[in-house]
């Protein structure tokens, strides 16, 4: 067991060092194999489970009016009024902050339900 740990801390050590060489950084605008692996990524570390909970909330008006409320004192400021995130904050960030209308961040649509709630829950 020893040396497997040992083994699985020099391939983490090793990997790490790799993707420093080959340009993975937090100070450019990442690679496509960077943005691949960061996807990839994201897709294991949100559980199966949290992609089929269900809002418990009401989808009426006064509900969705306050998430809009919560989302724009929140969350607007980089992600922009839109969810694309075309914000100066959102692209100085790095990485920068995620489009929540692509199809990696749910349903490909502007979050107003099940995307995120997925997305915010997590």
């Amino acid at each position: 067991m020893k040396h497997f740990r040992r083994g699985l801390e020099l391939s983490v050590l090793l990997t790490g060092v790799a993707l420093i060489f080959l340009g993975c950084t937090a100070n450019v605008e990442p690679s496509k194999l960077e943005t691949k692996l960061a996807n990839m990524a994201k897709e294991v570390v949100i559980p199966m489970e949290a992609k089929n909970r269900k809002n418990p909330l009401p989808a009426n008006k006064e509900i969705i009016e306050q998430g809009r409320e919560l989302y724009m004192q929140s969350c607007a400021i980089c992600h922009g009024a839109d969810g694309r995130s075309r914000t100066n904050i959102g692209r100085g960030m790095y990485p920068p902050a995620m489009d929540l209308t692509s199809p990696t961040c749910g349903d490909g649509q502007m979050p107003t339900s099940s995307g995120s709630f997925r997305t915010a829950s997590v």
